[in-house]
């Protein structure tokens, strides 16, 4: 694999395209119960993952994957659309929206 195609994540770099993250946020629900998708912008480009798009291990685990190719060189922040069953709301649903700021920085690709 060429040596520009990295990223870095917490001050560490790794080599490759694609990327890993266990996706774990904070709903008050399983995250296997809940409706989501992520959008990932870097600068003026945005991919989004679907949560049916990502794979689940055997302990409900979801994890983030995607071609940093698809987003350019760049910082890359994650904004987690969650859609919550909630009886409260007219249409049964509430969505929250949580944000991670610098979830990596993509090098080169």
């Amino acid at each position: 694999m060429a040596e520009n195609c990295s990223y870095r994540v917490n001050g560490r770099t790794y080599y490759g395209t694609t990327p890993k993250y266990v996706l774990d946020i904070d709903a008050g629900v399983p995250m296997s119960d809940i409706g989501f998708d992520v959008r990932l912008v870097c600068g003026e480009r945005s991919i989004t993952v679907k949560k049916s798009e990502m794979p689940v291990d055997r302990d409900g685990k979801f994890y983030l994957c995607f071609d940093t190719k698809q987003l350019g060189v760049g910082r890359v922040d994650a904004v987690v659309t969650a859609y919550i069953e909630d009886s409260d709301f007219k249409d049964g649903q509430r969505r929250e929206v949580f944000v991670v700021k610098n979830l990596l920085d993509i090098l080169g690709v």
